[in-house]
């Protein structure tokens, strides 16, 4: 009986201090374990620096291992920078605070080349509001708001958020929109693949974008003794919107609709696959659209006004003055087969010919329907012309 106590006592002492040895290891899961590290969580960093600095220096970024950025202007001479470091690897990355005279650099790297690394870092930084910025991050969101000087940057994949900035910028997101307003600025803002929209902005500014729609609304050009810019806006996939141009505007997709509200001097618009629709230009314009329709108000008088309108596939329509002064030749090409289907529709008495050719576009014989005049002195060259569309020419009422 005795021996079957002690066995006993034994078995349930094996439980007990079995228990207390296990109990910690599952409370735990962090892979250093299997290494012979320690069992502790681990917990995010955050860290906080301060740089009494002067107005006008340089903050130079280099965020190899990616981050968020946040800059802000403020009135202290001061740079305050707050980061914080989460993720699986954050303990991998090494920060580095160098203060020049030139400025203040910060830098993050990867202590060693380990693939499919995970972290999270975000930087809040406040800088004298009259400061210089350059930027490179391998990945994050970019905000500058209330910043003064020369603003450089590039961020390989995220959005770019400004407001209230003052001076140049030359901004670039490889992945992401791009939202610019209430700014007085000089310079462009591009990415590859996401929209633009610049509102609320003084200056000679260019937005760009390789597969998104490009909005700008309420964009004033430098003025004054100084010579205004054109508007130029790009994008390999997406509609423009823009709704004043000043001094004029070239703008072109690869693929989407056009639309320019007002603009003086003369527009060059060009899209591959969509509408252009001009509401009020003074000045010339040139508007070619592979497959939409084309709408032109032109509001001008006098000469400098020479308009050109071409698309492969649909209508267009040209709202004149009434004492607008031209010589027009207005054609529309079509398939023999479809004589009579497509007019040109003119409040302008035009002299209407047809022409009939063996082949041509569509390896068939084709037909062109072509109307001329000339009214009002002819001072300026009026020429419009569309494959399978009809053709509207109006006198503005």
């Amino acid at each position: 009986m005795k021996n079957v106590l002690l066995a006993a006592a034994s078995f349930l002492m094996i439980i007990v201090f079995s228990g207390s040895a296990i109990e910690p290891a599952c409370e735990f899961s962090s892979p250093l374990a299997f290494a012979g590290n320690p069992l502790t969580l681990q917990k995010d960093k955050t860290v906080h620096k301060e740089f009494k600095v002067q107005s006008g220096k340089l903050l130079n970024l280099d965020f190899n291992t990616g981050a968020s950025i946040n800059v802000e202007g403020w009135d202290k001479d001061i740079v305050s920078v707050d980061a914080e470091l989460g993720g699986r690897d954050w303990e991998d990355i090494s920060l580095d605070f160098n203060q020049t005279s030139g400025g203040v650099d910060i830098t993050t790297e990867y202590d060693n080349h380990r693939n499919h690394r995970s972290s999270k870092v975000d930087f809040t930084i406040k800088v004298p509001e009259k400061f210089n910025l350059k930027f490179t991050t391998m990945g994050g969101d970019v905000k500058l708001n209330k910043l003064e000087g020369e603003l450089n940057g590039t961020t390989m994949g995220g959005s770019l958020t400004l407001t209230n900035l003052k001076g140049f910028v030359s901004l670039k997101t490889m992945g992401g929109p791009i939202s610019l307003t209430d700014s007085d600025v000089d310079g462009k803002v591009s990415t590859m693949g996401g929209k633009v929209k610049i509102e609320n902005v003084t200056g000679n500014v260019d937005g760009k974008s390789m597969g998104g729609n490009v909005t700008i609304k309420n964009l004033k050009r430098r003025d004054g003794s100084g010579v205004g810019k054109e508007v130029h806006i790009s994008t390999m996939g997406g509609a423009i919107d823009l709704n004043t141009a000043p001094y004029g505007a070239n703008v072109n997709t690869m693929g989407g609709d056009i639309t320019i509200n007002s603009a003086e001097k003369y527009v060059k618009a060009k899209t591959m696959g969509g509408k252009i629709l001009l509401r009020s230009v003074n000045g010339s314009i040139k508007a070619t659209t592979m497959g939409g329709d084309i709408e032109v108000t032109e509001t001008g008088t006098g000469d400098n006004k020479d308009i050109e309108l071409k698309s492969l596939s649909g209508d267009i329509t040209l709202v004149l003055p009434a004492g607008f002064s031209m010589d027009i030749v207005a054609k529309i090409t079509y398939d023999k087969d479809d004589r009579g289907k497509y007019k040109i529709h003119s409040d302008f008495n035009l002299n209407e010919t047809k022409e009939t050719k063996n082949g041509g576009w569509s390896n068939d014989d084709n037909e062109t329907l072509k109307g001329t005049g000339s009214f009002n002195g002819g001072k300026n060259t009026v020429t419009i012309s569309t494959i399978v569309g009809d053709i509207y020419i109006k006198k503005a009422k």
